[in-house]
């Protein structure tokens, strides 16, 4: 049997790649891929606790380790609700387009949230005339704020209800709301800019 050294799957001697995750088996000379010794039982339970490996590297979805003190993987950069808005309106919702992503990228680098996918939320908004950029940006980005505050220790604001409402009546109040409020997060996040 050999071992992945991705993560720790027994394989066949024959295998070209691993079973479990798919990693290939590469830089052998010889028909067979490299075997490693399978750690002892006390290794391989200590090394479940930590969500690791075997081999030490992170199982896959293993959470990943937050950072110390803020709980967020990563900060956002704080901007002036009011400028978003003007700039939004100045250049003729260009800026309101770029905005839209960046503050979904920096939500889904904050949450470390690999199903999060910003760009494709931008696409789809052209195909359905706007109808999924309103709930994506407006209420399903907003609505993950929520477990951001919580990482952070704040007092949880749900607004992803409110930003959905006046999305459809005055879209710059949504705007002033989601950045105002993601200023508070990074913020208390330590995020200094």
């Amino acid at each position: 049997m050999i071992y992945c050294t991705n993560c720790g799957q027994q394989n066949a001697d024959d295998a070209r790649s691993c079973m479990n995750c798919g990693q290939a088996f590469t830089g052998q000379g010889s028909s067979t891929p490299f075997s490693a010794p399978p750690p002892s039982q006390q290794q391989q339970q200590q090394q479940q606790q930590q969500g690791q490996t075997p081999w030490g590297t992170p199982a896959y979805g293993a959470p990943m380790q937050q950072r110390p003190g803020g709980g967020l993987f990563s900060v956002g950069e704080r901007r002036e609700p009011i400028t978003v808005i003007l700039l939004t309106f100045v250049t003729c919702g260009i800026y309101g387009l770029w905005w839209y992503y960046t503050y979904a990228t920096e939500i889904k680098n904050a949450l470390a949230r690999e199903d999060l996918n910003p760009a494709t939320d931008l696409i789809l908004m052209f195909v359905t005339c706007g109808v999924w950029g309103i709930i994506a940006f407006m209420y399903k980005y907003p609505k993950l704020m929520v477990e951001m505050q919580q990482r952070v220790g704040l007092p949880v604001n749900d607004i992803s209800t409110m930003t959905l409402i006046f999305a459809f009546i005055f879209s710059p109040v949504s705007i002033f709301m989601i950045q105002d409020q993601l200023n508070t997060i990074w913020n208390a996040a330590g995020g200094q800019r």
